[in-house]
């Protein structure tokens, strides 16, 4: 039985909301403790973070029992591979308008949330 949009968006900003937050975590640790470039930083947290989020997303958000799951990670993979669009606000909000990379971030994340749910929505986990 598939979730209603209703219930899948609240569970998708609940996902959101903790990954961000380790996410978050793990850009500060390598940014400020490893003293690695804030782009680099990103990317680190990204990887990090983006299988957590899509075991989260699959068996809680969307309920998606598919058993391809190879198939819908290569997908989830697919709609994240788009972070560039993140790391470009985040190269433009530190490069070019002088935010501190860790306000930019957060500035950069709030950018791709949306993408980012309408991708895993309607593109890997779409039962239609």
């Amino acid at each position: 039985q598939s979730l209603s949009n209703e219930k899948s968006s609240e569970r998708f900003i609940v996902v959101g909301l903790f990954s961000t937050a380790v996410s978050y975590s793990l850009f500060l640790i390598a940014l400020r403790v490893f003293a690695f470039h804030y782009l680099t930083s990103s990317v680190i947290s990204f990887v990090m973070t983006v299988f957590f989020s899509f075991l989260l997303n699959k068996n809680w958000t969307f309920e998606f029992g598919d058993t391809k799951s190879k198939k819908t990670v290569i997908k989830y993979y697919a709609v994240y591979r788009l972070v560039t669009i993140e790391l470009i606000v985040l190269r433009i909000t530190v490069g070019e308008l002088g935010i501190i990379p860790e306000i930019a971030n957060i500035l950069a994340t709030g950018v791709s949330a949306c993408h980012n749910f309408i991708g895993t929505k309607f593109l890997v986990f779409n039962k239609g």
